[in-house]
């Protein structure tokens, strides 16, 4: 998966993703030989590294300095990677 929100006006600095019952998804980011696991990704810039998520991910969480902007539904395809632009 990977967040793209570079031709948005309103840009999220963070997000988190959310199952179906509302709870929070870890996140998985590989560069290289190191790895992140966490329940929040950075968006630099309004662009997201590519990142994996499990395929019961429902929602997306925009944020901003720790406030919600946004929530986007997501229905993913396993296997490729889904680019989200709000």
């Amino acid at each position: 998966m990977q967040i793209d929100q570079t031709d948005s006006s309103a840009v999220a600095s963070q997000a988190r993703v959310l199952d179906a019952a509302g709870g929070p998804i870890q996140i998985w980011e590989y560069r290289g030989s190191a790895n992140r696991v966490s329940p929040t990704v950075f968006l630099p810039r309004g662009l997201s590294e590519v990142f994996i998520v499990g395929e019961n991910a429902r929602t997306l969480v925009l944020e901003q300095d720790g406030e919600e902007l946004q929530r986007i539904e997501v229905d993913l395809e396993p296997g490729k990677v889904n680019v989200i632009r709000p």
